[in-house]
């Protein structure tokens, strides 16, 4: 099976239809609490009996094996991530999304590749943080813009390369000659990069909000430090959020969900829940739980389906609970437990198996001093019969099937891997060449178009005035505060 648990894991792992069978049962695994062990080390014992899923897909999907945390979605290939998404590949945290490829925390998108932080979009190619815009390549901070090329922070505008409005037909000329010749496309790349530093940045990416602040935050009310956050109200210190209101300290939060405290990665209608993780659907009133499901007033447990009154997956009654309930918190009150958030050492993962490793990349010396696990397994390298370079890969039009039984070697990382028939269409549906380089390395450099999801103090650079940003006051980035960026924009 492929899982998200490495080879060498300690950890018992089943297949997703093993896991959520009727054949095993949780509370088999239940144990009683002990007064003279720590609440954290009884956990760490139930947590390494439970078994996992191999990967965190969802019942509701529909040809999409190959997913982990994505939910009522259809024909989906390597996604993390997102629901309600159709035909969509090599992709994180897309949201009703169909018909595209290499996409990141992105709404209601169509026919897309390689965009990040966009909303409404149909037709995009290389597009970053943009709105209501359609059949246009290499745009960042658009809105409402049609046929754009290279073009940073332009509202309502079409026909427009550079930032510069040209002549429809001089424009068709332009995206023909970046379509057809690999060697000017190089060259249009470099001129959209120059481009994209001399128009000035808003300082932070928030829209059709109030009283917000942190980055790409939009429809939102009362958000602090919230980064990456749609449709969210009266939060504080929360990271990708969709639909949710009152919560404090959350990562990974999904629909319907509220009164929320120290949860990492939970889908749908989960209230009332503190100091848990992975909680799939239909929770409330849990303390301290794991991959549970539809379940309510729990402490402590893991991979419960359907279950109340339960602690360390063992049964009790409501009188019993309820009796436990504070004589547990108490214990933990004395052992420095109370309050405090699962430690690092209970992760199943390494520092750099996760996603934690892409927003604060640390050494193996800086993950070992803090604390934190360190993986040091490798993937084996996989052995491929047929395998082509980059540089052997024909233009998109002369790509016939055969390319589906080779490997393609990476570019940059050297690492093989193939093209599926439905990506492959998908190309040459929108005239995009074969990739030269691996999903990961794909995934890589996306995300290093993203700023550290940390405010920091700047000043505008147009009216001087104290700002808080993203950008660093060593990027090289121009960066206006609200009413600057605006007043630039709007013409």
């Amino acid at each position: 099976m492929v899982s998200i648990y490495r080879p060498d894991s300690k950890y018992t792992v089943y297949d997703q239809k093993a896991w959520r069978s009727d054949e095993w049962d949780p509370t088999t695994y239940g144990q009683q609490i002990n007064f003279s062990e720590s609440f954290f080390q009884q956990f760490a014992s139930l947590f390494k009996k439970v078994p996992r899923i191999a990967l965190n897909g969802h019942v509701s999907n529909k040809n999409s094996e190959y997913v982990n945390y994505v939910v009522q979605s259809k024909n989906c290939y390597m996604c993390f991530g997102g629901w309600y998404n159709e035909n969509v590949c090599y992709s994180t945290i897309p949201m009703r999304t169909k018909d595209s490829c290499d996409v990141h925390f992105s709404f209601d998108c169509e026919n897309c590749y390689e965009i990040a932080y966009c909303r409404k979009c149909f037709n995009v190619q290389y597009g970053y943080n943009n709105e209501n815009c359609r059949d246009s390549y290499f745009i960042e901070n658009c809105e409402g813009c049609d046929n754009c090329f290279g073009c940073d922070g332009l509202v309502n505008q079409s026909y427009c390369v550079y930032n510069e409005k040209i002549d429809p037909e001089a424009y068709k000329k332009i995206v023909e000659k970046y379509m057809t010749s690999l060697q000017d496309r190089e060259e249009i790349v470099r001129k959209v990069q120059e481009c994209m530093l001399r128009v000035p940045k808003k300082n932070l990416n928030i829209s059709f909000s109030e009283n917000c602040i942190g980055n790409h935050i939009s429809h939102s009310k009362n958000c602090t430090q919230c980064y990456t956050a749609q449709n969210v109200s009266d939060s504080k210190f929360g990271d990708s959020l969709l639909y949710m209101e009152n919560a404090y300290d959350v990562n990974q939060v999904g629909v319907e969900t509220s009164w929320i405290y120290e949860i990492m990665t939970c889908s749908m209608q989960i209230h009332n829940c503190k100091f848990s993780l992975i909680l799939r659907n239909n929770c409330a009133n849990l303390l301290y739980c794991s991959d549970c499901n539809a379940c309510t007033d729990c402490f402590g447990c893991i991979g419960l389906k359907n279950k109340q009154y339960c602690m360390l997956n063992t049964q009790y009654t409501q009188e019993e609970y309820e009796s436990l309930v504070p004589q547990i918190i108490e214990h933990m009150e004395k052992n420095g437990e109370r309050g405090e958030f699962f430690p690092s050492s209970l992760s199943p993962f390494g520092y750099n198996e996760t996603v934690a490793s892409e927003f604060y990349p640390l050494s193996k010396e800086e993950a070992i001093e803090k604390w934190f696990n360190r993986c040091d397994y490798e993937m084996p390298f996989p052995q491929v019969s047929k395998m082509i370079t980059s540089h052997e890969i024909p233009d998109i039009k002369f790509v016939n099937d055969d390319i589906l039984t080779r490997a393609i070697e990476c570019e940059v990382t050297k690492k093989p891997f193939r093209i599926i028939k439905p990506e492959l269409e998908f190309y040459r549906k929108h005239n995009i060449q074969i990739p030269h380089k691996h999903p990961d390395q794909r995934h890589k450099e996306r995300m290093l178009l993203r700023n550290q999801k940390q405010l920091r103090d700047r000043k505008c650079a147009k009216c001087e005035i104290n700002i808080k940003t993203t950008y660093s006051p060593e990027d090289s980035e121009i960066v206006y505060c609200e009413a600057c960026y605006n007043r630039q924009i709007h013409w």
